[in-house]
């Protein structure tokens, strides 16, 4: 009897196994590595939590061991990497373990079946809080490392000399690049990443997770759960919160307020925005779904967006539109109601 029911778990194995596999190999790419959560999310929808929770672990160990080779490969422990500094192995786990682990323990949390019944928004700002609160202090650090700062000073530096010896058209555009301050613009840039890290892991980690339940296939749990977006509807109270964010913001911005207050209200101002963001794009998608609009004409509506929204200061403007027109829903009731999941 064994001999029978060893073949079929071995069947139900596989796919999160190469699905783990697959996500840890991603991670390991430069470019690819934005996509690492879609296996993970895709077995969690197709499977449900005992797949999703093997690929995750799996994923993390095959990422582990793809960072400890590319770490050997350059000279191993106790050698000196750019932007780091010495390797040990505790250095290792803070850079190399913790960051996957990081966001799979969120991608984790967001398929908890505790959730079912929530809407997305739930699971989503869920994952992003727990994520953002392993984060803070890894983002606070590196902004105060001296070496980090210096390393990243002398990146910029080496990448702006590169411009500048491309330019052909001579003084002008050497005038220019010797005019930036290089340490003024390290700083600047540390301080959007401080003020910008949770919506980004916001975007992330509700972007798999939509993705990769919408990947799922029909009629899979995970399809069920994340519908479309002419779907998304906040709740009308939490209004509240982001008027309260915007309000930090004003008063962090008037009287000059520094971290971690400053990076705390535009954090929390930027992520709800693109919640809000997301319902908008959610009744426009319903408005023209109602209006019988053909989808060819919906995909040609939708890329037209996208590259006006990349053209400023149209695009500025529009993009501000969205979490307005998402607002406004507390106030008008732009479509019939359809629950709350996304």
């Amino acid at each position: 009897m064994s001999d029978a029911i060893e073949p079929a778990a071995r069947e139900n194995m596989a796919p999160p196994l190469m699905a783990g596999i697959f996500s840890g190999l991603l991670y390991g790419t430069a470019i690819l590595g934005i996509a690492f959560l879609l296996p993970i999310q895709i077995a969690f929808g197709r499977r449900g939590k005992r797949a999703g929770l093997v690929a995750a672990a799996v994923a993390l160990c095959v990422a582990s061991l793809v960072q400890l080779g590319e770490v050997l490969a350059s000279g191993g422990f106790g050698s000196e990497l750019f932007m780091i500094g010495t390797m040990t192995p505790a250095t290792f786990l803070l850079v190399a373990v913790l960051p996957p682990a990081v966001l799979l323990g969120a991608l984790v949390l967001m398929n908890a079946p505790f959730w079912r019944g929530s809407g997305a928004w739930v699971r989503d700002f869920s994952g992003t809080a727990l994520a953002s609160l392993a984060a803070a202090p890894a983002v606070i650090a590196l902004s105060r490392n001296t070496a980090f700062m210096d390393a990243c000073e002398a990146q910029i530096g080496k990448t702006l000399n590169g411009l500048a010896g491309q330019a052909q058209a001579g003084a002008a555009q050497a005038s220019l690049f010797s005019a930036v301050d290089i340490k003024e613009m390290a700083r600047l840039s540390f301080t959007v990443l401080e003020s910008s890290f949770v919506p980004l892991l916001l975007v992330f980690l509700a972007g798999s997770r939509w993705i990769g339940n919408r990947a799922s296939g029909e009629g899979s749990e995970g399809r069920e759960e994340s519908r479309s977006l002419s779907d998304y509807r906040l709740p009308s109270w939490l209004v509240w919160p982001f008027m309260a964010a915007w309000a930090g913001v004003l008063y962090v911005s008037y009287f000059k307020v520094g971290l971690p207050w400053s990076g705390l209200a535009w954090n929390l101002a930027i992520a709800f925005s693109l919640a809000y963001s997301v319902q908008g794009t959610g009744i426009a998608s319903y408005l023209m779904r109602s209006w019988n609009m053909p989808r060819s004409l919906r995909i040609l509506v939708a890329v037209s967006a996208v590259i006006v929204f990349l053209q400023p200061p149209v695009g500025t403007a529009l993009i501000a539109v969205l979490p307005l027109l998402g607002v406004s829903e507390v106030w008008i009731n732009y479509r019939t109601p359809k629950g709350v999941g996304a």
